[in-house]
Formats: C-alpha cells, structure tokens, sequence
C-alpha cells in the first residue's frame, strides 16, 4: 500500500488556489478520473541501483505520491528512467539501463507490457500513421525503428554516435541530435534512411517540437548559447531566434514567441517582443537537472537532484516567477509532463 503520500510543503504568500494544499487519501494508487488534472515526475534513478520511478501530483488536491509504478504492480520499475512519452491512454516508459521500454496504462497506472531488448534506449518518437517508433540510443550505434505493440525491431538505422532528444519535422521526417558529432539528422520513415543534416556549435540541450518548428538549445561553449529553431521538411535556412553571452543551462519553450531558461540561479522568461527577464532566483546550490513548462496549468516545474542520492526536489513557479510550492520527489527528478 502507499505509504509516501506526502502534503506538500506550500511557500508563504502564494496563491489562494494553493492555499487549501492538503493530504490525499492513503490506499490505494493513483486513479485517474476524467477530467482530473496532474502531473507525472520522472525519478531518473541512480544508474546500477534499480531505484527509477515515477511520481503523480495531484493539480486539484494538492498531494503528491511517490514510487507510483512500484506500488501499483508490486515491483521494482528498472534502472535510470530516461524520458517518457503519452500516447493515447499508454504512457511509454524508456529505461535506459534496463534495455526496456514499459508500458503502462494512464488511467491507473497498471503494467500494460514490457519492450525488450532495446539496448541503452533514451528517446522513442511515434511514426504518423503507423504503430511504430524511432528509438534513439546511446550505445548502439544505431537508430531502432520499433513496433510499439509487438517490440518488435522493424528495422535498424546505423550511425556512430550517441543519440539523443527525436521529434517529428513533418509526418514523413523525423530530427534527431548526435551529441558525438555535435550534428543535428533527419530520417525519412518511408525510406528508413537519412536524409540531411546540420552541424550545430557545440552542444545540443532541449531538442523542441513547438507548433510547426523545431527549437533547440545550441551552447558553443561555457558562455555563450543560442536558439535556433527549423520549419519545414529539412534542416535548410536555420533561423537564429537569439544569442546571448550569458550561461543558459536549460530551457522550456512555452510557444514560438515565449519560453523559460536558467541561466545560473536565476530563472529568466524570454520573449521575442520584450528579450530576457529575470523574474526568480532559484534556490542556492540546487542541483538544477531540469526546466519544465506545463502549459495547461501555466506553471513552471524545475527539478533538483540535491545530492544524486537521496530524494530531490521539485519547485514550482507561476508564469511571473512567484514561488508557488516545494516538495520532495524520488531521486534524481528529471521530466515533468501534465496528464489528463
């Protein structure tokens, strides 16, 4: 039964609407209810330990609850959960050192089905009008093109590198970074070949899909970043959104014209009209591992790893930057997604 449903720990001064913070009902897992609003926290997990998991906050109630995939099927989840992806009702779980993906039900959380033998997996994107997958890796040397029903591996795109973030350029084409190579690559899934490619500066972070674009983080160095976003059916004419000298370490874009980064300790919104804001300061000699935008709920989610072993942390602010709560998740909170 769960025993980690904690009431949340709401900062002085934040809204009414969090102000009625209080403890969920002990028992029983998470259940979904149509039109129930919450969010799922992914605890990356230490790598060899087996302690990866996930967290529901409930949006309406306020509650948080901790190892949600372990208490639901009575066994441990895998090792080091790298991204997730909600498809439908099936929320699809990529363990990076289990070799597995696992699949399990949105509504109650419950094991659905396990896809095996993926090798070192970190992203999957869903191919348009099929029922398959590309699925990066970065190991392998190689971009897997699964069947997200059978696992079966349709086929295998090989490529030396390490292989990151993958989303959709169009229904045809599909962009993925090599952090090896610093290069940006597209694959065609009617051909199940590459297509183009684009040498970035340095670094890729935060590979988008945003309205019709495609938006990604490019550092060059320790100092200076830019966003750069795509449109169309190839990585051609680049458009520079911004440079700066600053150090952005992450960002979430919010749509094409707004978006949230940390550049140090501070949390800083940019849009096109107005350029950058610093509109919080983040807590000192956090761990920051992640920046989330939940665009339903307007909030901003960032994740601290604290000290890579015990349990982190999860800040929450508002769209102006007002402290809005801090709780404690699993270790190593990384992505944050909302779920309806």
């Amino acid at each position: 039964m769960i025993k980690s449903i904690v009431k949340l720990v709401v900062i002085l001064g934040i809204a009414c609407s969090l102000s009625s913070c209080k403890k969920g009902d002990v028992g029983e897992p998470p259940f979904i209810e149509k039109g129930q609003r919450g969010a799922i926290i992914l605890n990356e997990g230490n790598f060899g330990w087996g302690n990866a998991d996930f967290g529901y906050f409930d949006l309406d109630k306020q509650t948080f609850t901790d190892k949600v995939f372990q208490e639901t099927n009575g066994r441990p989840l895998g090792d080091v959960l790298q991204s997730v992806l909600v498809i439908g009702s099936e929320m699809f779980l990529v363990l990076n050192n289990s070799a597995t993906i696992e699949v399990v039900s949105t509504i109650d959380f419950k094991h659905l089905r396990s896809l095996s033998n993926m090798g070192s997996p970190r992203y999957l994107v869903p191919i348009a009008n099929s029922s398959d997958a590309f699925v990066t890796d970065i190991y392998a040397n190689e971009i897997k093109r699964v069947n997200l029903q059978t696992g079966a591996i349709v086929t295998k795109i090989s490529l030396k590198g390490w292989h990151e973030e993958i989303v959709m350029l169009d229904p045809t084409h599909y962009v993925f970074a090599n952090l090896q190579n610093k290069k940006l690559y597209v694959i065609s899934s009617q051909s199940n070949e590459l297509t183009d490619s684009f040498v970035l500066n340095g670094s890729i972070a935060n590979l988008q899909r945003v309205g019709d674009n495609i938006f990604l983080l490019d550092k060059s160095d320790s100092t200076s970043s830019r966003l750069i976003s795509f449109n169309g059916t190839n990585l051609t004419n680049p458009k520079v959104i911004f440079t700066t000298n600053s150090k952005v370490e992450r960002i979430a874009m919010v749509n094409q014209n707004s978006a949230y980064l940390q550049i140090e300790e501070q949390l800083v919104h940019w849009t096109l009209s107005e350029g950058m804001k610093e509109i919080a300061t983040l807590p000192a000699n956090a761990k920051i591992y992640s920046i989330n935008y939940l665009p339903k709920d307007k909030t901003i989610w960032l994740t601290d790893a604290v000290d890579y072993v015990s349990k982190g942390k999860v800040y929450v602010y508002s769209a102006t930057g007002q402290d809005l709560l801090i709780f404690k998740s699993g270790p190593i909170p990384s992505k944050v997604i909302e779920l309806e």
